[in-house]
């Protein structure tokens, strides 16, 4: 065996040059066995799947989630389950609050139920919509359940 050999080198004619050359070989796998058609997802893992919130979502203390949205010019707030599946509202009304870029001031809404079991606006919301809004969660009594700062900005 060559001294060359033992380093792994080689000596290969290039355009009547010698050239030093890497040996590389790596071993060999045997192919892994293709495998049959995937296995078919059971009721229970489809259930163990996380839901899609829509618009912005917004995680609570409790683990559940918000999602807020525009839905035809006024906001919409969502209520889902930690794995963000749709819930029915656990608050009276909402009270939303952000600063309109085409305008100077604060523009307010209250968000009250809706038949689809969500909180929906009472005022409209302008594009372009890139701005904070401030929530807070109402109980039935007028006590304060929960505040959020949200960064809202139209999904694309």
């Amino acid at each position: 065996m060559s001294p060359l050999s033992r380093l792994g080198l080689s000596l290969v004619l290039v355009s009547g040059l010698l050239c030093p050359s890497l040996l590389l070989a790596a071993p060999s796998k045997p192919a892994a066995p293709k495998s049959g058609p995937p296995a078919a997802v059971s009721a229970a893992a489809a259930e163990e799947e996380e839901g899609k919130i829509p618009g912005v979502a917004i995680p609570r203390a409790n683990g559940t989630w918000l999602g807020l949205r525009v839905e035809n010019n006024v906001f919409v707030l969502s209520f889902y389950t930690a794995k963000k599946k749709p819930a029915a509202a656990d608050a009276a009304r909402a009270s939303a609050r952000w600063n309109p870029p085409q305008k100077t001031g604060s523009a307010f809404a209250i968000l009250t139920p809706s038949g689809t079991g969500s909180l929906t606006g009472n005022k409209p919301v302008t594009p372009p919509r890139i701005f904070k809004v401030y929530l807070t969660l109402l109980a039935e009594d007028g006590t304060v359940l929960e505040s959020f700062a949200v960064d809202y900005r139209d999904q694309a």
